[in-house]
Order: C-alpha cells, then structure tokens, then sequence
C-alpha cells in the first residue's frame, strides 16, 4: 500500500508477466491445474443437499430398509399391493407396527 509506482485500474490494461503473478494451485490431478474453488463448494453443497434428502427419508421410514414382499403366484396389480404396504408401514408414525403376512 502507499506505493506511488503501482499501475492504476481506472479504463487501463495492465499487463502482467507470468513472474509477476504469484498463482497458488489448488488440488487437482497434475501439478499444474487446480480444481475451481467456486466449482468445489458447488458440488459439496449439492452433497449436503442429497444427503439431507436421503438422512430424511431415511429416518422418515424409521430408520429401516426397503424390505422384499413375496408372492407365490403373478401379482395381477404389483402398484396396487406396494403401495397398500407403503401406506399401512411408512413413515415414522407406523414405525414397528406388525406386518401380518398370508400364504406363506
């Protein structure tokens, strides 16, 4: 600062050589060319962002995995048994609720 010698932006171009531009790479494969910092944090916001989504869906579910319903025959309406199951056992209101399976 307080240097009278340093070249003013108001409508000039300045020119700079390569050793006069201190450049700090930032991560990236070869030693050459950094990882943008701005595209960085872009792709960890859309992480936590999914992550979020699934830790809610999740948790919603009662902290369970998807499960598999068996049938010994051809379901003639596999959407209409699925979500039957969905609503009665889904979300954490139904959590631990006894499943009372027929046939097997």
């Amino acid at each position: 600062m307080g240097n009278d010698d340093a070249p003013t932006m108001k409508g000039s171009t300045v020119n700079l050589s390569p050793s006069d531009v201190l450049h700090i790479l930032g991560p990236g494969f070869d030693g050459l060319v950094g990882y943008s910092p701005i595209a960085m944090a872009k792709n960890a916001i859309g992480m936590v962002i999914a992550c979020e989504k699934y830790g809610a869906k999740f948790f919603a579910n009662g902290a369970q995995p998807s499960g598999v319903l068996k049938h010994p025959g051809t379901l003639k309406d596999p959407s209409r048994v699925r979500e039957s199951w969905q609503s009665t056992f889904d979300g954490s209101h139904n959590a631990n609720k006894v499943a009372v399976l027929e046939e097997g």
